[in-house]
């Protein structure tokens, strides 16, 4: 249930940030998981997309990192497996290996934060990459197209239907080129803190992006079928007239893929074409 009452359908991932010191940080959002049990929309129920984010002031003390992690999973009772930089500060290379090494599988820290966009000039998931070791990182990056605070904050447009008429905007390019759009809205766009019109904002958003009926889901399933798409290989037409298709994708989510004709009238299973 949304700003007013607003029902609204979409799947969330929730940000989680501490600050720079961790001890007291995991204090801070101990507390806040705890009152999101009694929410309607609550942390536990994101299926494993609850973010943990590392303030800049932290990388790359992958010890402590790993260790909010850790205790944030056992809060949400479900693994954290995606991150984001505060302000999308990073260290090239650096935060990239850490976030890796302390088990996460995807990232949206890539990119500026004081315009919207392709912040990697796609609008897709794809692999972090490691320019020392010269290989892909198992960390999946999933670049933010559109934040709210991309506008309000670093372009000074304070009218909350700028930014969701930019917003959509995006969402639309993405659609076109079958692409993922990602977005960040913070909750503290409220009328005590001088934005009046943003919750009704917020409602228009999910409104139009629900009016176009996307596949939706938290971020981190998201990912997982963008890198299963990408590891679908189709060698040929077998004589029967099936495709000779198989994937690199982890055999968790080998029942979920499907090859279909344009005209969406034969669809085929991967895991049931001979290897």
């Amino acid at each position: 249930e949304g700003p007013h009452g607003h029902t609204v359908g979409p799947p969330a991932t929730y940000s989680t940030c501490p600050e720079t010191n961790p001890a007291p940080s995991l204090a801070r959002y101990e507390t806040a998981c705890a009152m999101s049990s009694g929410c309607p929309t609550r942390l536990t129920g994101m299926a494993a997309a609850a973010w943990a984010c590392m303030s800049s002031n932290e990388m790359p003390i992958r010890a402590a990192v790993a260790e909010q992690r850790r205790r944030l999973a056992g809060l949400v009772q479900q693994p954290v497996l995606g991150v984001r930089q505060h302000f999308l500060r990073l260290r090239p290379g650096i935060t990239s290996l850490g976030m890796a090494g302390a088990g996460f599988r995807y990232d949206t820290s890539w990119g500026f934060p004081d315009r919207n966009g392709f912040r990697l000039g796609v609008g897709d998931v794809i692999p972090a990459w490691d320019g020392a070791g010269e290989r892909a990182l198992e960390l999946q990056e999933a670049p933010v197209i559109w934040m709210d605070r991309a506008l309000s904050k670093y372009a000074r447009v304070e009218d909350p239907n700028a930014w969701i008429a930019e917003g959509l905007s995006l969402a639309r390019t993405c659609r076109d080129v079958a692409g993922l759009w990602v977005g960040v809205w913070h909750p503290n766009l409220t009328e005590a803190l001088g934005f009046p019109d943003a919750p009704a904002a917020f409602a228009k958003l999910l409104d139009g992006l629900v009016a176009e009926e996307p596949f939706m889901a938290p971020l981190g399933r998201l990912v997982e079928w963008r890198v299963a798409r990408r590891g679908v290989r189709v060698r040929g037409i077998l004589p029967d007239g099936r495709p000779d298709a198989y994937t690199t994708a982890p055999t968790a989510t080998h029942d979920t893929l499907t090859l279909e004709e344009p005209s969406g009238a034969r669809r085929y299973s991967i895991q049931a074409t001979p290897r």
